[in-house]
């Protein structure tokens, strides 16, 4: 799936990753991830992109 991105949603998909990388390091800890952004700033088209980086 080829999902086009403006460059600020690139930017909170690249730091959602980020997160969730250093998130799976940890062993013992609570791990909670809470990915927000405003009404129309395109979350949807952002979490299929994150789920389509970190299955590759």
């Amino acid at each position: 799936m080829n999902i086009n991105l403006k460059n600020y949603q690139e930017k909170a998909v690249d730091e959602l990753i980020a997160t969730f990388k250093i998130l799976l390091t940890k062993e013992k800890q609570k791990k909670v991830c809470v990915f927000q952004a405003p009404t129309g700033s395109g979350k949807t088209l952002m979490t299929a992109k994150f789920i389509e980086e970190i299955i590759r």
